[in-house]
């Protein structure tokens, strides 16, 4: 990994620009020069937010750093973390309205990124409906979860994953805003929401989440996999089949549920909380509906 001198802050234009500069990637040129890796500069953002946007008029062919220059998919966008020094910076990826098909499950790692793994990765949609954002597995593979966190800190906003999204090895995921899982033509064969091995799932005060279609649960906890659904969180059910209801926990799983009977509507075929092999640890079950 080559290492990156920006000098004072890094220069403005290419006339204040000593020569061997390069333009950072909101704009602000700055000194790079191979360290390790000859060939292999990182990119230094300065800005402390940097976007990379994903649209269906893009290509995975460019930079991603702008409305005109977009990525075509999640997978092209996550590809340019690892080239680029997120240090100063909290990264957003800007995903416009659409329907996303990739061709096979798109990992988030904590190695994709050198930003410090507290400020986090924002992936934000424009809405969970027909019309917003939708991310899904092509025909071939759409029984599988279209996405699995491993490691870092993400925060998902306004989306609709119809693939469903598996969070473990110690990540941690928030969800936010307006956010919907499953797909009504496609079962899923566990958990459309699942943290797995360590990971830990969180539905933040104010969120509200929709949960579709055929699957062995709404949200799913194991192997010491932890789910936090908070009080504050609006949680609903569109001809949702669920085989073990809303919450399916197993083999040392942590669940924390403080969820009021008037933050669920609809209805779905189940029961509310099964417990599965070598049971679960539940902090509190507090919820109704």
């Amino acid at each position: 990994m080559s290492v990156v001198n920006h000098g004072d802050g890094g220069w403005t234009n290419t006339s204040e620009a000593p020569p061997g500069s390069e333009p950072g990637i909101d704009g602000i040129w700055v000194k790079m020069y191979d360290a390790i890796v000859p060939g292999q500069n990182v990119r230094i953002a300065l800005s402390e937010e940097v976007t990379v946007y994903v649209r269906k008029t893009g290509s995975d062919d460019n930079d991603g750093f702008s409305e005109e220059t977009a990525k075509l998919t999640l997978r092209g966008a996550v590809s340019v973390l690892g080239n680029v020094d997120l240090r100063n910076s909290r990264l957003f990826i800007n995903i416009g309205p659409g329907l996303y098909e990739e061709t096979e499950q798109v990992a988030l790692t904590q190695e994709m990124s050198l930003s410090y793994f507290w400020k986090g990765i924002y992936i934000v949609g424009a809405g969970a409906t027909d019309s917003g954002t939708i991310l899904t597995l092509t025909d071939a593979f759409s029984d599988r979860r279209v996405l699995y966190t491993r490691g870092g800190i993400w925060t998902f906003k306004d989306l609709w994953i119809k693939g469903g999204i598996e969070v473990r090895d110690h990540s941690l995921t928030f969800f936010e805003g307006n956010m919907k899982f499953g797909n009504k033509d496609v079962p899923m064969g566990r958990g459309l929401v699942a943290a797995v091995q360590n990971g830990l799932v969180r539905f933040e005060n104010g969120s509200s989440s929709v949960f579709v279609g055929s699957a062995q649960s709404a949200v799913r906890a194991d192997n010491m996999g932890a789910m936090l659904l908070n009080s504050g969180a609006l949680f609903s059910f569109e001809d949702a089949k669920l085989t073990n209801g809303f919450v399916y926990a197993s083999n040392g799983a942590f669940i924390y549920a403080n969820v009021p009977a008037g933050n669920f509507t609809g209805s779905f075929v189940g029961p509310k909380f099964t417990l599965g092999f070598c049971g679960a640890v539940p902090i509190t079950m507090e919820y109704a509906f």
